[in-house]
């Protein structure tokens, strides 16, 4: 399916749809936009009340990456997410989250995501490099406050050392 079409698809079934999101992993097809598609709202333009930050940025085969998903406010909760590895040269999927309790992983393009809407205050996600490969990651997200609110574009950031 060409860009063309899937932004066609996107903005007919942001349309029509009634659902929640996707308590169980959203479909393969949402690895270019990474974008909640099923929701009835719109992504929010305003400074999101969430931020991505990551351990490091450069990495060596194998090596092991945090990525976490905090709220900047004591107040803000959120319902599901998806967050991608992407090289910082080539702009191409790289690496694979490791499981854990609710994540849903979609190793073909380097993403991860909840497995249930239960509502979060905070995400921890390990992401491993490829073994045949270094280079720079950065992550991108988007995070789903409620069916009608999500905030997506997010870039992660670099957790500065404490």
């Amino acid at each position: 399916m060409d860009g063309k079409n899937k932004l066609l698809l996107t903005a007919f079934i942001l349309i029509n749809s009634q659902a929640q999101g996707y308590p169980h992993g959203a479909p393969m097809d949402l690895c270019d936009t990474i974008s909640p598609m099923r929701t009835q709202g719109l992504p929010q333009s305003n400074d999101a009340p969430y931020v991505l930050w990551q351990t490091a940025i450069s990495y060596k085969p194998g090596q092991v990456i945090n990525v976490s998903i905090l709220r900047r406010r004591s107040d803000s909760t959120f319902e599901g997410f998806m967050v991608q590895a992407i090289d910082k040269i080539s702009g191409k999927y790289v690496g694979r989250f490791l499981d854990a309790e609710g994540l849903h992983l979609l190793d073909e393009c380097s993403a991860v995501m909840q497995n249930d809407n239960k509502s979060k205050t905070s995400i921890q996600l390990a992401w491993v490099a490829p073994l045949n490969q270094r280079g720079d990651v950065i992550f991108r997200g988007t995070i789903i406050e409620k069916k009608t609110k999500y905030y997506d574009g997010l870039i992660s950031r670099l957790e500065s050392p404490r």
